[in-house]
Protein backbone atom coordinates (compact mmCIF):
# COMPACT_ATOMS: atom_id res chain seq x y z
CA UNK A 1 0.00 0.00 0.00
CA UNK A 2 1.61 3.51 -0.79
CA UNK A 3 1.57 6.38 1.14
CA UNK A 4 -0.97 8.05 -0.45
CA UNK A 5 -3.66 5.21 -0.21
CA UNK A 6 -2.86 3.61 3.71
CA UNK A 7 -5.87 5.08 5.69
CA UNK A 8 -3.50 7.07 7.84
CA UNK A 9 -2.15 9.27 5.49
CA UNK A 10 -5.47 9.49 3.98
CA UNK A 11 -6.72 10.78 7.42
CA UNK A 12 -4.06 12.92 7.81
CA UNK A 13 -4.61 14.15 4.27
CA UNK A 14 -8.69 14.64 5.07
CA UNK A 15 -7.25 17.06 8.72
CA UNK A 16 -5.23 19.07 6.42
CA UNK A 17 -8.29 19.58 3.84
CA UNK A 18 -10.77 20.27 6.86
CA UNK A 19 -8.26 22.84 8.20
CA UNK A 20 1.62 19.74 15.17
CA UNK A 21 4.79 19.80 18.36
CA UNK A 22 4.07 22.43 20.45
CA UNK A 23 6.64 25.70 20.52
CA UNK A 24 7.86 27.51 23.58
CA UNK A 25 5.09 29.32 25.05
CA UNK A 26 7.72 32.12 25.30
CA UNK A 27 7.61 32.32 21.43
CA UNK A 28 3.73 32.66 21.70
CA UNK A 29 2.15 36.20 22.00
CA UNK A 30 -0.68 34.95 23.72
CA UNK A 31 -2.85 32.04 24.87
CA UNK A 32 -4.88 30.23 22.36
CA UNK A 33 -8.01 31.20 20.69
CA UNK A 34 -10.42 28.30 21.44
CA UNK A 35 -13.15 27.05 19.03
CA UNK A 36 -15.35 24.18 18.22
CA UNK A 37 -15.70 22.61 15.34
CA UNK A 38 -18.51 19.51 15.53
CA UNK A 39 -20.14 17.73 12.57
CA UNK A 40 -24.07 18.17 12.48
CA UNK A 41 -24.55 16.19 9.61
CA UNK A 42 -22.67 12.78 8.64
CA UNK A 43 -19.69 13.50 6.56
CA UNK A 44 -18.38 11.09 4.03
CA UNK A 45 -14.55 9.94 2.96
CA UNK A 46 -14.25 8.02 -0.60
CA UNK A 47 -11.97 5.59 -1.52
CA UNK A 48 -10.59 5.48 2.89
CA UNK A 49 -8.85 1.94 2.07
CA UNK A 50 -8.62 -0.05 -0.08
CA UNK A 51 -8.83 -4.10 -0.45
CA UNK A 52 -8.40 -6.54 -2.84
CA UNK A 53 -11.43 -6.01 -4.46
CA UNK A 54 -12.94 -3.51 -3.89
CA UNK A 55 -12.46 -0.06 -1.93
CA UNK A 56 -13.66 0.87 1.84
CA UNK A 57 -15.73 3.81 1.98
CA UNK A 58 -16.70 5.97 5.47
CA UNK A 59 -19.15 7.92 7.13
CA UNK A 60 -18.54 9.54 10.26
CA UNK A 61 -19.45 12.53 12.65
CA UNK A 62 -17.01 14.46 14.89
CA UNK A 63 -16.40 16.55 17.07
CA UNK A 64 -13.32 18.76 17.14
CA UNK A 65 -12.10 21.51 19.16
CA UNK A 66 -9.26 23.91 17.89
CA UNK A 67 -6.75 25.59 19.88
CA UNK A 68 -5.05 28.43 17.73
CA UNK A 69 -2.10 29.98 18.58
CA UNK A 70 -0.95 33.28 17.08
CA UNK A 71 2.41 35.00 17.16
CA UNK A 72 2.77 38.71 17.56
CA UNK A 73 1.93 39.58 14.21
CA UNK A 74 -1.47 37.86 14.61
CA UNK A 75 0.23 35.03 12.44
CA UNK A 76 -1.42 31.65 12.81
CA UNK A 77 2.22 29.44 14.38
CA UNK A 78 0.15 26.83 15.55
CA UNK A 79 -2.95 25.11 15.53
CA UNK A 80 -3.99 21.83 17.73
CA UNK A 81 -7.16 20.01 17.17
CA UNK A 82 -8.96 17.26 19.64
CA UNK A 83 -10.93 15.29 17.11
CA UNK A 84 -13.55 12.42 18.49
CA UNK A 85 -15.26 10.82 16.12
CA UNK A 86 -17.99 7.43 14.84
CA UNK A 87 -18.60 6.38 11.92
CA UNK A 88 -19.35 3.24 9.63
CA UNK A 89 -16.52 2.04 7.43
CA UNK A 90 -18.09 0.18 4.65
CA UNK A 91 -17.89 -2.55 1.22
CA UNK A 92 -18.21 0.31 -1.63
CA UNK A 93 -19.32 -2.53 -3.78
CA UNK A 94 -22.09 -3.50 -0.97
CA UNK A 95 -22.44 -1.18 1.64
CA UNK A 96 -24.59 -3.49 3.74
CA UNK A 97 -21.54 -4.76 4.74
CA UNK A 98 -20.43 -2.60 7.52
CA UNK A 99 -18.66 -2.17 10.19
CA UNK A 100 -18.73 0.93 13.01
CA UNK A 101 -15.82 2.82 13.87
CA UNK A 102 -14.38 4.84 16.34
CA UNK A 103 -11.21 7.62 16.70
CA UNK A 104 -9.77 9.82 19.62
CA UNK A 105 -6.68 11.87 18.67
CA UNK A 106 -5.34 14.66 18.22
CA UNK A 107 -3.85 17.02 15.18
CA UNK A 108 -1.14 19.44 15.89
CA UNK A 109 -0.39 21.96 12.41
CA UNK A 110 2.87 23.40 13.30
CA UNK A 111 3.28 26.41 11.05
CA UNK A 112 6.76 27.02 11.78
CA UNK A 113 8.13 23.68 11.47
CA UNK A 114 6.16 22.53 8.47
CA UNK A 115 4.84 18.94 10.32
CA UNK A 116 1.75 17.69 11.42
CA UNK A 117 2.09 15.60 14.37
CA UNK A 118 -1.14 13.09 14.87
CA UNK A 119 -1.36 11.28 18.61
CA UNK A 120 -3.88 9.31 20.16
CA UNK A 121 -5.82 6.34 18.66
CA UNK A 122 -6.74 7.48 14.73
CA UNK A 123 -9.10 4.90 14.16
CA UNK A 124 -10.25 1.49 15.53
CA UNK A 125 -13.03 -1.29 15.30
CA UNK A 126 -14.26 -4.17 17.39
CA UNK A 127 -16.40 -7.18 15.75
CA UNK A 128 -18.75 -8.84 18.60
CA UNK A 129 -17.24 -12.32 18.94
CA UNK A 130 -14.02 -10.99 17.28
CA UNK A 131 -12.93 -8.40 19.59
CA UNK A 132 -10.38 -5.69 17.63
CA UNK A 133 -9.88 -6.35 14.24
CA UNK A 134 -8.77 -2.46 13.04
CA UNK A 135 -6.27 -0.45 15.03
CA UNK A 136 -4.00 2.71 13.57
CA UNK A 137 -2.81 4.44 16.53
CA UNK A 138 0.52 6.44 18.53
CA UNK A 139 2.47 9.16 16.94
CA UNK A 140 3.22 10.28 13.40
CA UNK A 141 4.93 12.86 12.36
CA UNK A 142 4.24 14.56 8.45
CA UNK A 143 7.34 16.51 7.60
CA UNK A 144 7.35 17.53 4.13
CA UNK A 145 9.84 15.11 2.68
CA UNK A 146 8.84 11.86 4.99
CA UNK A 147 6.33 10.49 7.27
CA UNK A 148 7.63 9.02 10.94
CA UNK A 149 5.08 6.27 12.68
CA UNK A 150 5.12 4.71 15.89
CA UNK A 151 2.34 2.34 16.95
CA UNK A 152 0.01 0.02 15.45
CA UNK A 153 -0.80 0.52 11.73
CA UNK A 154 -4.44 -0.43 11.08
CA UNK A 155 -3.57 -4.25 8.87
CA UNK A 156 -6.46 -4.54 6.60
CA UNK A 157 -6.12 -8.05 6.31
CA UNK A 158 -8.95 -8.87 9.04
CA UNK A 159 -10.67 -5.33 8.13
CA UNK A 160 -10.65 -6.35 4.74
CA UNK A 161 -12.84 -9.97 5.31
CA UNK A 162 -14.87 -8.74 7.21
CA UNK A 163 -16.50 -6.23 4.86
CA UNK A 164 -16.14 -9.08 2.06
Amino acid sequence: MSLLSSPRSLLALAAVAIAGLALPAASLASGPVISENNDTTPQFIEEWGDCPTYTVDATYMANRRNEDFYDSNGTLVLERRHVQYSGVLYNESDPSRSVAYTGDFTLTFDFVANTLTITGLNDHVTVPGQGVIHLTAGLTVLYPDTVVEHGPNGDMTTLCGALA
